[in-house]
């Protein structure tokens, strides 16, 4: 091998690297230089009148009817929302321990019967049972959903404010 066929050899590669080197050095001050780590930015997106409150542990939303609770279910949580459209919404969720959506469905039927609740609509998804009940313009969403042994149930009861 003589010296031409070295340096046809040696000379692309060592043009290919330093091009590649330089094209490194380019992005990485293109992409870095100078750029810091910033906070995100949250600005207030909410609706003008649209109100939310997470309520205190046990306590219902104002204006929510308990008397069509049953009786026995642990607190999870509770919120009350003004949509800033005429619209209230309080939302109430509990847990019933070792009782399946099938036997609570009928107690709290019964309890929406017994306050003149109509049954509006019946919508089911495999194993979640939902109702939607009505009374006057004011709905209330029902919803039972199996969690293991467990049902977890679900108030969402719509109000104009």
């Amino acid at each position: 091998m003589g010296k031409t066929s070295i340096s046809k050899i040696v000379l692309p590669v060592v043009l290919v690297l330093v091009c590649l080197f330089v094209g490194y050095l380019l992005f990485y001050k293109s992409s870095f230089q100078g750029e810091k780590s910033v906070a995100p930015v949250i600005y207030d997106t909410l609706p003008e009148g649209y109100k939310f409150d997470v309520m205190a542990e046990n306590k219902y939303p104002e204006g929510f009817p308990e008397s069509l609770i049953v009786k026995g279910g642990e607190w999870q949580r509770a919120e009350d929302t003004e949509n800033g459209y005429g619209k209230r919404m309080r939302v109430v969720e509990l847990i019933y321990k070792r009782i399946e959506p099938a036997f609570l469905l009928p107690l709290f039927q019964k309890n929406f019967e017994d306050n003149n609740w109509t049954t509006d609509e019946i919508r089911n998804t495999g194993s979640t049972i939902v109702r939607v009940f009505g009374k006057d313009s004011d709905t209330m969403t029902l919803t039972i959903v199996p969690i293991s042994e467990n049902s977890l149930v679900n108030f969402t009861y719509v109000t104009s404010k």
